[in-house]
């Protein structure tokens, strides 16, 4: 059985596209990871689906402020 929690996690809004896509790729590739993806209507806004038995949300805003020291979930 999967267990399936989200978070959404709030960046700068002045990252450039190059690096939010960085982001969507970098926690697409984490182990427990299931969807990655930004908002189109609000552009700093990163939800991600995933594992709670596999990952945390700990780690994957770790991640995510590898990129943007100021990351924060919501």
């Amino acid at each position: 059985m999967i267990d399936i929690a989200d978070i959404i996690i709030h960046v700068r809004q002045d990252l450039l596209s190059e690096q939010l896509e960085r982001i969507e790729k970098e926690v697409s590739v984490l182990e427990g990871v299931t969807s990655v993806n930004f908002s189109h209507e609000i552009r700093h806004r990163l939800t991600v689906v995933y594992d709670p038995l596999v990952t945390t949300s700990n780690r994957i805003l770790s991640l995510v402020k590898q990129s943007d020291k100021n990351a924060i979930l919501l």
